[in-house]
């Protein structure tokens, strides 16, 4: 089944053996019986959350955490406690998935799991009530990946070390036992499951999937992801393949799929990250500072200097976070990232400017526009010389224009009214004019103008005409409203 109007979800079973399915829907977090669907509870948190993750200790009260998507906060909540209990943050967190929790396996309460370093982690363990017992900072290796799931012993793995667990799943986690293990599928986009007693990979034909979780109660496995479409749930039961194996002839060996050759980078490419650093020195210590600023030029400036060779911003999944400090490229009928500076966030940080490939196909590409911020019109460094370019004969010089006020009006109300989300259109100030919210109307106006740019130098510097004003407003409104609907992901 899928919820519609929810995303991020978990599973969670109650050592009496009944199974919670947990997701966020708007700014609440609603449990239900995961097998009957009967309403278990629900809270409103005032905020959306992003990698939500649940445990049910032993009186079946579920704790429920996850990242603030307007604050990055981590922020809990328990259902089944007293009325009054209210939503609560345990302050910041860092990278993607940075969140778990287990129940607590010597009283009541949980123990929770929150990533706020590249390399630490708090340990905190909660009552039953939600009161703190206790609270200890933990040494990791650095990563901004976030948690997997956590082990039998209670040590959360982290995603960079589950990667490869499993041969044909990415980003695997195991039912408890580990005998059946939930994770995406290599070969296809779709969730899929593990045996470990026949070492066959079954499709769940998902319509693609987040990483999911995976529970086991009476001989059912409970499934649950963030899917196209909302949060999903589904049960199993063995053997998950519903064609048995034949007996003669016996099977061929299994074909490993080809394995796509890795995309590395070039001296071309590695002088001019090299010369863009120069230039604007990294902020290696401050994520925050490379993710807003230093990373997102750097891939501008690969867009202009190397066009058509599909650089990009990446992020784990669609309307996530981008990455701080991992430029993209999809080349090669896959997406391969550069981590250009390790350690980042770290005093341990340094630039890598010959960064080996990293296999990105499971995660989202973020699009960006050409900006020369080297302010150079010749080749970047390493670049092959050409031969003298032929003189192109002459032409009409760039035309001054301005936009028919009329066309940038419809233009800017399509934009407004059919792209922007409810917390990103225009506010009423007091003075009587109107300001948008959030900064989204930013992206308006270049995304307009390039389309307009581009059409007037493709028709050998002519202005357009009245159906060409008309076709361009509508062209450049719908190119601005998908550039901002990759940027911000719905409420």
């Amino acid at each position: 089944m899928i919820r519609q109007g929810a995303n991020w979800c978990d599973v969670t079973v109650s050592p009496s053996g009944e199974v919670a399915f947990v997701y966020a829907r708007g700014t609440e977090v609603v449990a239900e019986d995961a097998t009957t669907g009967a309403a278990l509870g629900a809270i409103q948190v005032q905020r959306s959350l992003l990698y939500l993750r649940a445990a049910a200790d032993r009186r079946g009260r579920i704790c429920a955490i996850g990242q603030g998507h307007d604050d990055g906060q981590s922020w809990i909540v328990l259902l089944g406690s007293p009325s009054s209990w209210q939503a609560r943050s345990f302050g910041r967190t860092h990278g993607v998935c940075p969140v778990a929790v287990i129940a607590r396996d010597d009283a009541d309460g949980w123990v929770l799991f929150i990533q706020t370093d590249p390399d630490r982690y708090d340990r905190i363990v909660l009552t039953g009530v939600g009161e703190v017992h206790d609270w200890q900072p933990i040494a990791m290796p650095p990563t901004s990946q976030g948690f997997l799931y956590v082990a039998a012993d209670g040590t959360p793995i982290t995603q960079d070390r589950g990667r490869g667990a499993i041969p044909g799943l990415a980003l695997p986690s195991p039912a408890p036992g580990g005998a059946v293990w939930a994770g995406q599928s290599m070969v296809a986009e779709t969730l899929a499951l593990f045996d470990s007693e026949t070492g066959i990979i079954t499709s769940l034909n998902t319509p693609g999937g987040q990483p999911p979780h995976i529970v086991e109660s009476g001989g059912t496995y409970f499934v649950c992801s963030y899917v196209e479409g909302g949060a999903w749930l589904s049960t199993h039961r063995r053997p998950f393949s519903s064609t048995p194996p034949p007996v003669e002839p016996p099977p061929p060996p299994p074909v490993e799929p080809p394995k796509e050759t890795p995309v590395r980078l070039e001296q071309k490419h590695s002088d001019l990250i090299d010369a863009f650093a120069a230039k604007f020195p990294p902020p290696g210590g401050n994520e925050d500072e490379l993710r807003d600023h230093w990373t997102p030029k750097l891939i501008e400036q690969f867009v202009f200097s190397f066009p058509n060779e599909g650089w990009c911003w990446k992020s784990t999944s669609p309307g996530g976070r981008p990455s701080s400090d991992v430029i993209a490229r999809q080349a090669g009928g896959g997406m391969w990232g550069y981590d250009l500076i390790p350690n980042a966030g770290t005093s341990a940080w340094r630039l890598e400017s010959n960064a080996g490939p990293i296999d990105l196909r499971t995660q989202a590409s973020i699009r960006m526009n050409p900006v020369n911020h080297l302010g150079s019109t010749q080749p970047p460094p390493g670049t092959p010389p050409t031969q003298p370019p032929v003189p192109p004969p002459a032409q009409r010089p760039f035309p001054t224009f301005t936009v028919p006020e009329d066309v940038f009006l419809h233009a800017l109300t399509r934009y407004v009214q059919e792209g922007l989300w409810d917390r990103d259109r225009p506010i009423e100030n007091p003075e009587g004019d109107r300001t948008a919210g959030r900064g989204a109307l930013m992206w308006f106006v270049p995304i307009f103008y390039n389309r307009i740019i581009g059409f007037i130098s493709k028709k050998g510097n002519l202005l357009p005409n009245a159906d060409e004003w008309w076709r361009l407003a509508d062209e450049g409104a719908e190119e601005a409203i998908r550039f901002y609907r990759q940027r911000q992901p719905a409420p």
